[in-house]
């Protein structure tokens, strides 16, 4: 048997992709594996774009969860939780749980009572906006998701 072709790191992510792919009946979204390992949806699209340049997977341009495997099945790791591929931790405050429309509610809200905030929110807003991947709002168009 010849040495598998990536770190074990890679390989966690080529697990989640495979396994994410076979339970869904589509590839995930580089939020969706953000979200399984815990870092920035930026983060994994320079990982994806690793992944590619060593011929582990293949994607369509500009086609949001078109992300492919090349690797035979058999080939990849086990797919683990350890500490190679930390999990996010549980929500611990409420704010954390909330959902895009839910939170959206609240910071009206909060700047509504407090309009002095207007500013440092925008300047949140447009750092946060920096970070976001073509594929995910490419995406979040393609379902229908609003903020």
């Amino acid at each position: 048997m010849t040495p598998p072709k990536f770190t074990p790191k890679q390989g966690q992510y080529l697990a989640f992709i495979h396994q994410y792919t076979l339970l869904h009946g589509r590839a995930p979204a580089e939020v969706d594996i953000a979200r399984h390992v815990g870092v920035l949806p930026s983060l994994v699209h320079q990982m994806v774009v690793r992944l590619k340049g060593r011929g582990l997977i293949a994607h369509t341009p500009d086609q949001p969860r078109s992300i492919r495997i090349l690797v035979p099945a058999d080939d990849l790791p086990e797919l683990t939780g350890d500490a190679s591929m930390p999990r996010s931790p549980k929500p611990s405050s409420v704010l954390e749980r909330l959902e895009a429309g839910e939170a959206r509610a609240v910071l009206d809200r909060l700047l509504a009572a407090h309009p002095d905030l207007r500013t440092e929110a925008e300047r949140a807003a447009r750092s946060l906006l920096g970070q976001v991947s073509f594929e995910s709002v490419a995406d979040d168009v393609e379902h229908g998701k609003r903020g």
